[in-house]
């Protein structure tokens, strides 16, 4: 072999194995949404009872009939039960604001929650609070990382394909109540509850 064949080789062969190596990168992180939603489903938890789930963009919603989407603080069958079970919450800082509807307001925090008198328990209309100190019912609080949160719904969770999903929104698959918990990076900075009920607050 002359020197100009050699050195063409020693100049191609770095160039395929970096393309080489390019491309299993590529293969790992482009997933597609319908492969990342199947290795979840393989995944999900029997309490989380989720029912489907969807990616749009950065965007992964799953779909579920807890009743965590109407409890996220635990089942509470009074405005006082509420408050002596979240220690984040003062009563000071609790008032009603029409019939069965209390708001609460906490630093960097606001939630309205309604007394359901049928149901004998506090449910969540809206809200939103970026304060670490407020602590739902499975432990999740802004501040924790996206695969800690994800593992509160499944027991496996497909790795380095995460970085894609900047939001997690939790839909009731029965009647209209969202959950959205906004990550920055890879730590939850702010929950928004939201509802489609129709209150003239």
């Amino acid at each position: 072999m002359d020197k100009s064949k050699y050195r063409f080789l020693l100049i191609l062969i770095p160039i395929l194995l970096l393309n080489c190596n390019n491309r299993l990168k590529s293969d790992k992180i482009l997933w597609s949404n319908e492969r990342l939603i199947n290795e979840f489903l393989k995944s999900v938890s029997l309490k989380s009872k989720i029912i489907d789930l969807k990616i749009s963009n950065d965007t992964f919603s799953i779909i579920s009939t807890s009743p965590f989407l109407y409890y996220p603080f635990d089942e509470n069958r009074t405005i006082d039960e509420f408050i002596k079970r979240n220690s984040f919450i003062k009563p000071e800082n609790t008032r009603i604001i029409k019939d069965s509807f209390w708001e609460i307001q906490i630093y960097n925090s606001k939630l309205i929650l309604f007394d359901d008198k049928e149901q004998n328990k506090i449910q969540i209309v809206s809200g939103e609070t970026s304060n670490p100190e407020v602590e739902l019912m499975n432990g999740i609080k802004v501040g924790i990382s996206k695969n800690d949160f994800l593992m509160k719904f499944f027991t496996k969770i497909p790795k380095d394909q995460l970085d894609r999903i900047k939001v997690i929104e939790l839909i009731s698959g029965l009647t209209g109540i969202w959950h959205y918990y906004n990550f920055d990076k890879d730590s939850l900075r702010i929950i928004i509850f939201k509802t489609d009920y129709q209150f003239d607050l």
